[in-house]
Order: structure tokens, then sequence, then C-alpha cells
């Protein structure tokens, strides 16, 4: 079986904004001398809080910073970014919404106004925001990436294939748009063309293991059965606790008869607390004589 799709926000470059934000914060305190506190002051208090854990301090500094300048557009962003990564996602649209009435040209509150769309299931207000974006700035690649992932989800693969292949041209090292446009291409069952995909991706990421799985899962579809355990003993070699590669590697030592190793494989996947097919276990059974 295929992989789940899951969503992982990456958090990095808001983090690193933070730190270049309160660098500079304490670099104008120490040259500038003292000065009555800014919503921008209590904006980077915020982000020192939030870096430090200290989630209910940030929200007040945050508010602090809206009770000084309600027109501060910041101070909505980032207090709805906390919101979004404590899933108070009503709470985050409200922020964003916000944000962008008083700055409607911030591509970025868009963007994650429509992130926060999308956890919450509402892909077409999702997708309208990642259309904001384009707008705004033609060449996000970022925009394109999150809306053709919303389309993958709608199942509307070819629209996903449009947006990862923009994503691509804007960013040609965009390992996941690669990945992902793998993904839809399997979905019309275009495998070839989702094997070149997952290739790249691993060119690009070596330690994607996902893109050697779903690489393996189709050169069991296409009965190139040594290929697929090259590719699934990879994603293992990243990842010694990947239950579903191991189980997939079962398969394809079942169909070369090397049934020792499929029932390893098939122990180590159970192990892992995947569950294995009825049928393929009965069919493991008879070929090899053993009950397990």
């Amino acid at each position: 079986m295929a992989t789940s799709r899951r969503k992982d926000i990456n958090n990095d470059l808001r983090y690193f904004v933070k730190i270049g934000i309160l660098v500079l914060s304490f670099a104008l305190l120490f040259f500038g001398g003292a000065f009555a506190e800014t919503a921008s002051d209590a904006v980077d208090k915020g982000l020192s809080y939030e870096l430090d854990y200290k989630y209910d301090d940030a929200i007040t500094e945050y508010n602090k910073a809206i009770e000084i300048d309600p027109n501060y557009a910041n101070a909505y962003f980032e207090r709805g970014s906390l919101y979004y990564d404590q899933k108070n996602y009503d709470q985050a649209i409200s922020d964003f919404t916000k944000a962008i009435e008083i700055d409607p040209n911030d591509k970025w509150t868009y963007l994650r106004r429509g992130l926060t769309y999308y956890d919450k299931g509402d892909y077409d207000s999702a997708i309208s925001d990642y259309t904001r974006c384009i707008e705004i700035d033609p060449e996000f690649s970022k925009a394109y990436f999150e809306r053709g992932y919303t389309y993958y989800d709608k199942m509307e693969y070819e629209l996903a294939i449009s947006d990862y292949t923009k994503a691509i041209e804007i960013t040609p090292v965009y390992s996941a748009a690669y990945y992902e446009r793998g993904l839809a291409y399997y979905e019309l069952a275009n495998n070839d063309q989702a094997i070149e995909d997952y290739t790249k991706a691993i060119e690009i990421d070596p330690k994607d293991k996902k893109a050697y799985y779903e690489r393996g899962y189709i050169y069991i579809d296409k009965e190139d059965y040594y290929l697929a355990i090259n590719d699934l003993t990879s994603a293992i070699d990243i990842d010694p606790n990947y239950g579903d590669a191991y189980y997939e590697r079962a398969y394809a030592y079942y169909y070369t008869a090397d049934y020792d190793n499929a029932w390893n494989d098939v122990h180590k996947a159970e192990a892992l607390g995947v569950t294995g097919i009825a049928t393929f276990l009965e069919k493991l059974k008879n070929a090899s004589g053993r009950e397990e």
C-alpha cells in the first residue's frame, strides 16, 4: 500500500526570521538608547517568548502590540501564526484576515491563511488564498506548490501537476514538488513519469525515504522486483523503523521466491505496528510451507 500523504509545515524560515528580528531589535536598543515601547518591540518580545516555548507570554505581548497600534499587521500575523501552530484555526484565520485588511498585498499572510484553511478541510478557500499569493507574486513557487497539493487532495490531478510543474520551473531544486508530482502522475497511471520524478527528488535529496518507497512501490507494480528491493532497502536504511517499507519489501521478496526474507520483513513490519493483508499472508504461507 502506498504511504499516506502527510502535511509537514516547515517553520524553519519563520524561526530564522524571528532570530533576525530579535538581533536587530537588541542592536537598536544597545546603540539607540532607551525609548518608549512600540508595537514592534512588543512583537519582538513575543517572538522571544516563542523561542523559549512560553506561548502564553507570547500571546500577551502580541495583544500588547495590538493595543499600542491596532493597525500593526505584523502583530496579527505573528499571533495568528502562533494560534495556527496551536491548531486554534478559527482564531488564526481571524488574525490573518485582520492582517490582510491592513496590508492586502502581503503574500505571506495569504499563504499562511491558505495553509490554515487547508488544515480545516476548506480546500476551496485555501486555493483562493494561494491564487491571491500568485497574483501578488507570480514567481512565488511555494504558493504553486501548496495549491497543487490542495488540488491533489481534491483529486484534480492534472491541475496539481500543472502547479507542481510551475513550482519546479521557478525553483528547479524543489525536491518536494518532484515527489508530489510523482504521486499525481501515479494516480493518472503514468508510472514512468512518476519514476522519473521520484528519481529527481532522490537526486536532490538522497535522504528522501518516501521517494525511495514510492519508486519501489511502482517497481513492484512493474514486476521489477529486484529494483523494488533495492529502493525499499534504501528507504529502510534511511529509517530503520519504516514499517510500510518492510511490508512492501516482503512482497518483493515473495515474488522472487525469497520466502525467508519475506517472512523476516513481515515480522519486522508487524513489530512496528504495520498489519498485513490476509490474502498475501496466506499466499506466503502456502508458498513457503511455513505458518509464520
